[in-house]
Parts: C-alpha cells; structure tokens; sequence
C-alpha cells in the first residue's frame, strides 16, 4: 500500500482567481517554495506553511488543500475502517 498525498493548491488558485505570485505577497512564503507547492513538486507540506495557506486562502481544512490517495498493491487487501483507526 502507498499513501500519497496530492496537494489542490494550483486548482484552489485557479477557483479563486489568485496568482501565485499574488498569494506569495498574501503569505510571505518564499518563490520556491511556492513554485513547488503549486507544482506538486514536494513530499510533505510543514504545519507553519499549512497553516499560513489556509488562513489566506479561507479554507476550513487541510483536506481542502490536500488530497490522501491511497494506491493499494494488486494482491493486498484493503484495511477495514477499524484497522485505519487503529493505524
């Protein structure tokens, strides 16, 4: 099993009509950085960065700027929701 996590902040840019360069000036958050986040070129995102993204983009989740994928092996069997919970 591979838990990925796809980040929706170049699609959430797009609904609302902010640039990124617009929402570096918003956040203080650094060129590359951003370049990277909006390019899903990164394999986590810090809780300062989230934090920051969210209040400036209104959003009530992290799961409204990050998507959980989970690719499970062909021959494995998918946990039940009490063994997720447990995990």
């Amino acid at each position: 099993m591979q838990v990925l996590f796809r980040f929706k902040l170049k699609e959430i840019l797009a609904e609302k009509g902010i640039s990124q360069r617009g929402l570096m000036r918003m956040t203080g958050i650094d060129p590359k950085t951003m370049d990277n986040l909006c390019n899903r070129r990164v394999s986590h995102l810090n809780g300062k960065h989230a934090g920051i993204l969210m209040q400036a983009l209104g959003l009530k989740s992290v799961f409204d700027l990050v998507e959980v994928v989970v690719i499970y092996d062909p021959d494995e069997t998918a946990p039940t929701e009490k063994e997720l919970i447990a995990a």
